[in-house]
């Protein structure tokens, strides 16, 4: 995964201003996250995976958002 695993948004680097509305946060996360799924946290590769009866990215995703303390 070397090379794959250097081109990896760092989720550390994204930063909100209190001006976004919730809904402009999520989509300039993902513009600048690219794959929400896979991202760095410093030297951590994450991979999100979803259990088949588990809740969607789209719910999962809007909690994390409405868990910031922006």
């Amino acid at each position: 995964m070397g090379r794959h695993n250097s081109k990896l948004k760092d989720i550390r680097d994204i930063e909100f201003t209190d001006k976004m509305t919730k809904e402009e946060r999520m989509a300039y996360f993902i513009e600048q996250i690219g794959n929400p799924c896979v991202f760095k946290c410093g030297d951590v590769t994450v991979k999100i995976k979803y259990a088949e009866n588990g809740p969607s990215f789209e719910e999962c995703f809007k909690e994390y958002m409405d868990s910031l303390d922006i």
